[in-house]
């Protein structure tokens, strides 16, 4: 099952989507699985502080093309059917508590991009 649960837009303009992945296992019981995803986009100006920063930029595009996905996972496993959907709304709660205020900050889709530019090229 792979289901689109909700788009959140952020304040620095990513939206934020949240996939229900679960599924049962070999023995009758759920895997729960949270799936966020968000396209952030490659800018030029992430790049304006390096040195030679327009072939820097001109790399990333011919490594990534115009966007790189941002994604984080949750998982339950073994969950009975009666407690599905409570372990997914309660792992979604917290991923939103814990983790959207730093996906909601001004510099993140910067700071994402070059730590995934230099780590991964």
């Amino acid at each position: 099952m792979e289901d689109l649960i909700e788009k959140l837009k952020l304040t620095n303009g990513l939206i934020v989507e949240f996939w229900d992945r679960s599924g049962r296992d070999k023995w009758g019981l759920w895997t729960v699985r949270l799936f966020v995803k968000s396209t952030v986009s490659i800018k030029e100006e992430y790049f304006s502080d390096l040195t030679d920063s327009q072939r820097q930029y001109q790399r990333a595009l011919n490594t990534f093309g115009t966007e790189i996905i941002y994604t984080h996972e949750k998982t339950r496993a073994h969950v009975p059917e009666e407690d599905r959907i409570t372990v997914f709304n309660r792992i979604t709660q917290r991923f939103k508590d814990t983790v959207i205020n730093y996906l909601s900050k001004e510099d993140f889709p910067k700071k994402f991009i070059l730590k995934e530019v230099f780590s991964r090229a």
